[in-house]
């Protein structure tokens, strides 16, 4: 990381201007390519910024640049749009080293008896709050259908399972080995007992702790616990209806 620092009578740049022109027979293909093209306007506009002030002879301006490597700043690809955006503290310290050094050097080259010297505070811009999503319940917007998706997501899951099993005929294949079909129906009871458990603990911990949804937070937990377990084990039932009618 390193600045480049620089100061005469003028700063001239020339700012490049592309102004793009569109033919009215541009879709007219009965013309040659060449008379449909776009045509393409370059302007050069002269910037010209004095680093010397003649009405003021004791007036001075100095332009620097900071080059570095982005790639070893925080990045904010992930950063919330309502959390303050990172900030590379090792850029804003090499910007404060250098402008303290060129006060320095001006107040050596004046004659001044101190030298003058930049604190620095970093401070984000307040972010007041989203009226969008303040006092956002999706229970409220969406009702018992919050409730049953998850759930429902679950049945699709075990559904699937169990039709590929019987389409690969493995219950037969477990009968011939003296496998009895209460064994194989109670395996799949447990393993969807236990998903649908720790699913609904999930469920209410997530609702009640991270997003505060007042029908989590008002209600005791075993009544949600009984309404989603109850959801889901309806449906892993009628998964292993469907699974036997077709």
């Amino acid at each position: 990381m390193y600045s480049v620092m620089f100061c005469h009578d003028y700063w001239k740049e020339k700012i490049e201007v592309s102004q793009y022109e569109v033919g009215e027979d541009i879709y007219n293909f009965t013309k040659s390519k060449d008379e449909r093209s776009t045509k393409v306007k370059n302007t050069v506009i002269p910037w010209h910024m004095p680093c010397k002030f003649d009405e003021d002879s004791k007036k001075d301006m100095w332009a620097y640049f900071v080059i570095y490597n982005m790639t070893l700043g925080p990045s904010n690809l992930y950063t919330s749009i309502d959390k303050p955006m990172n900030k590379n503290p090792m850029l804003m310290s090499v910007k404060l080293a250098v402008d303290n050094a060129i006060l320095e050097y001006k107040a050596k080259q004046k004659g001044l008896d101190y030298i003058p010297k930049i604190n620095q505070t970093l401070q984000s811009f307040p972010y007041i709050p989203d009226r969008l999503f303040k006092d956002f319940d999706v229970l409220t917007m969406y009702g018992s259908f919050y409730v049953i998706m998850v759930p429902l997501c679950s049945f699709m899951i075990f559904f699937d399972e169990l039709v590929r099993e019987k389409c690969d005929n493995l219950r037969k294949g477990l009968q011939m080995l003296g496998t009895q079909d209460n064994a194989y129906w109670m395996s799949w009871f447990i393993t969807g007992g236990v998903m649908n458990t720790l699913m609904a603990i999930e469920m209410i911990m997530v609702g009640r702790f991270y997003y505060g949804f007042d029908c989590f937070v008002k209600a005791p937990f075993y009544v949600w616990f009984l309404v989603i377990i109850m959801t889901s084990t309806t449906y892993l039932l009628i998964a292993f209806y469907f699974v036997t009618i077709i």
